[in-house]
């Protein structure tokens, strides 16, 4: 498995966990618009950092690393962020929850 892979899951995990479980789901609800972006931009840069340290450093051995130096580093971060908000919005484009309409 390989950085990207790991954050091409993780982004689709925190889609479905924010709009899926329990107690999490009504608490993510309730945030504005923005506070939802703020947060989930947080994640999914931690998770991009997360995945490429994992890898870069062998915490995890199924993992590999080919980074070189600081700069490729860096370029595996952004890449690794980029795939988890692509899954992350992918998944939500297709799970986010549909408005209630009531008629009177």
């Amino acid at each position: 498995m390989t950085s990207e892979a790991l954050s091409l899951v993780a982004g689709l995990i925190l889609s479905l966990i924010f709009t899926y479980l329990p107690g999490i789901k009504e608490s993510w609800a309730e945030l504005e618009s923005s506070k939802k972006q703020q947060y989930m931009a947080i994640l999914l840069v931690v998770v991009a950092v997360g995945a490429t340290v994992l890898s870069c450093f062998n915490v995890i051995v199924a993992i590999t690393c080919t980074q070189n130096d600081i700069m490729t580093f860096f370029m595996r971060v952004v890449v690794n962020a980029v795939l988890a908000l692509s899954a992350n919005q992918s998944v939500y484009q297709i799970t986010k929850p549909k408005p209630v309409v009531t008629y009177s």
